[in-house]
């Protein structure tokens, strides 16, 4: 059978046939993501398809009826048509999307709980325990349905940067403290790194907001005897710290018309990322920001949204056969940012590093049985492989690592 509308429907009557039918039950409806649609768009189709029925139809009646319609047709009255048509539909999705949503927090505030409870029956500390008790007490009392999908703890994530998270706001002073000093996994990089990463930070806790590039320091790299593939890794760790220093030595030497937050993104990768993508075993590559996430955008898809997905201002990506993992995503801000793009940015890098998350969980288990010993011992594995977000912002840094 055709799966041309008009063709299909020849013998029913003309008001069932114009543009105001088809509309939404063929052109809207197979749009999946909504800003993508247009009226140029409907009304080439539209008219394509009639053209198409009429040809099917051969010299019968219907072939008349289809041709009047296509003669009759109006396109500023079904321009106006198509804008009311698609605010409904707009209203419709975004109601749906919702609702979609909720069953994501869900699902995330869940994988929440599933592991504070674990650390409370894992944990001889009264602190640790008090801790997560208190965040098990707080995510059981949430209303899923006031969790705005943006906010951090809707991507199943714990915010302790003090940017204002709504969930975080609610924890006690200690228990943030104990978060800080606690982790779901056991660390998977050496202690060194995280020795190096607190001396980079401290070359700049002292400085003032124009500091002088002269008072900066190198950091210093571990001289204790280290195994060969240890010191491989931190290796890539002090050339990308050192390059993040060179970056922020030069920053505060320019000025907003000598700024270009393009040729910066190019200067950062080159002095930051190359070390990674020189020293890897792995076959990497980079994303610039007019590429949208994999990873964001599947998570769109399956929600059925009507937007399309985030585009990080850079990626670096990990190639698997056909298949691209996210591994790196980067915000940098302007010299002068707007004041709540610190906050917009950070969250962007949350939702989009679960995001990351959830698409290679998905990728080895999705439609497929993830209960068996195997299974839960892969995604056990696949918790351990970090996604690195960065964050520049005026002239500081901030990292997160989503495990």
């Amino acid at each position: 059978m055709s799966e041309n509308f008009f063709y299909r429907n020849r013998n029913e009557p003309k008001s069932q046939l114009h543009f105001k039918k088809w509309l939404p039950s063929v052109y809207l409806s197979s749009v999946k993501i909504l800003r993508t649609a247009s009226f140029a768009a409907a009304e080439a189709r539209y008219r394509r398809e009639l053209q198409a029925a009429i040809i099917e139809c051969g010299r019968t009646n219907n072939k008349s009826k289809l041709e009047s319609i296509l003669s009759k047709f109006n396109t500023k009255k079904c321009q106006k048509f198509y804008k009311e048509v698609l605010e409904k539909e707009k209203r419709k999705r975004q109601t749906a999307e919702q609702e979609r949503n909720v069953n994501i927090i869900q699902e995330n505030i869940k994988f929440i709980l599933n592991k504070c409870r674990n650390k409370i029956q894992s944990s001889y500390s009264t602190t640790t325990v008090n801790a997560y008790t208190e965040i098990v007490q707080h995510l059981e009392r949430l209303e899923l349905s006031s969790i705005n999908a943006e906010n951090p703890i809707a991507s199943g994530v714990i915010d302790l940067s003090d940017s204002g998270d709504l969930f975080t706001d609610l924890l006690s002073l200690e228990t943030k403290q104990t978060l800080t000093n606690h982790t779901f996994h056991d660390d998977i990089f050496p202690e060194q790194i995280n020795m190096m990463i607190n001396d980079f930070e401290n070359i700049y806790k002292d400085l003032p907001p124009n500091f002088d590039p002269s008072l900066m320091r190198p950091i210093v790299f571990p001289t204790e005897e280290i195994p060969i593939e240890t010191r491989r890794t931190l290796m890539t760790t002090f050339d990308l710290l050192e390059g993040l220093r060179y970056i922020w030595s030069c920053r505060p030497a320019l000025t907003e018309d000598e700024y270009s937050e393009n040729a910066y993104v190019i200067h950062a990768v080159s002095r930051v990322l190359n070390p990674i993508l020189a020293y890897s075993k792995w076959p990497l590559k980079r994303a610039w920001s007019e590429q949208t996430s994999k990873s964001s955008q599947s998570r769109m898809v399956r929600m059925e949204a009507t937007n399309s997905g985030k585009k990080p201002d850079l990626q670096v990506l990990l190639n698997l056969d056909t298949l691209e993992s996210e591994l790196i995503l980067a915000e940098i801000s302007r010299l002068s940012p707007q004041n709540d793009k610190e906050i917009i940015d950070r969250v962007k890098l949350i939702r989009t590093c679960k995001d990351c998350f959830d698409e290679r969980y998905n990728l080895f288990f999705n439609g497929k049985d993830d209960t068996s010993e195997t299974a839960i011992s892969i995604g056990a594995e696949l918790g351990k492989i970090p996604i690195l977000g960065i964050q520049v912002i005026r002239t500081s840094r901030k990292r997160n690592i989503r495990p």
